[in-house]
């Protein structure tokens, strides 16, 4: 189905789509009931529906059809509109120095996206745990981080099995979630034996920085200055060398 021609290159999108939206009697096309009402649409989202292409604000309907275009990282900021992250990780971080340091990244980041870092309840690990008792452990501390996992958000799990990435190559990442749609992500740091096997199954992208083992208290500190960096490469803002 397309717009009729009397509401082709129109410049204003939002008077276009009021009039849609109402349905147009005179000349028999109405607003198809299968699709969102103007008000339901995405702001910040390339989608088709039905041959109709909307691109927002300043743009307008193009060929009969409406368009809406999706906006990337450096997009959404510039638009006032903030990818939201989340950190969902095990246990608390002790160490002063390592408190200091995810104060002053969370700061910073609060400049380009809405932060949050959710922290749960690990588990005590005796030092010569069986196998039995590792998993049981780790399947405890997976069913509190499944709790804050939202079904609308990217999750990322770290994982030493997961893919390495350059630091232009998460920003890459980050930037197209936000250009494909994604407003939330959520990023999984496991407890000292790891993540349980049913979060990284559920995970949509496992991360790995390193074949190495870190402490989890300072991933989220790398993390969170990756995150960081991710967003000073996309902006094209001296920090990254």
């Amino acid at each position: 189905m397309r717009l009729p021609r009397r509401l082709q290159n129109r410049g204003g999108v939002a008077a276009a789509m009021e009039h849609a939206f109402h349905g147009i009697h005179g000349n028999g096309w109405e607003w198809p009931s299968h699709l969102p009402t103007v008000r339901e649409f995405p702001r910040n989202h390339e989608r088709w529906w039905s041959g109709i292409t909307m691109i927002p604000d300043h743009h307008r309907v193009i060929d009969g059809e409406y368009r809406y275009r999706e906006c990337g990282s450096s997009e959404r900021q510039a638009n006032g509109e903030r990818l939201r992250i989340t950190l969902i990780t095990v246990g608390k971080v002790k160490e002063r120095y390592l408190r200091d340091a995810i104060e002053e990244y969370s700061k910073r980041l609060g400049r380009y996206c809405k932060l949050d870092i959710v922290e749960v309840a690990d588990e005590k690990t005796p030092e010569h745990a069986s196998e039995g008792m590792e998993r049981q452990i780790k399947a405890k501390e997976g069913e509190r981080i499944a709790k804050h996992i939202r079904d609308d958000a990217y999750v990322i799990a770290l994982a030493i099995e997961g893919r390495q990435l350059t630091s232009e190559q998460l920003a890459a990442k980050i930037n197209d979630l936000g250009l494909h749609g994604t407003s939330h992500i959520q990023l999984i740091i496991g407890g000292s034996l790891g993540l349980d096997p049913a979060i990284l199954k559920r995970a949509d992208y496992l991360l790995s920085f390193s074949k190495m083992t870190f402490p989890h208290q300072l991933m989220r500190v790398i993390l969170l200055e990756q995150i960081y960096r991710a967003y000073k490469i996309n902006a094209g803002e001296p920090y990254h060398k």
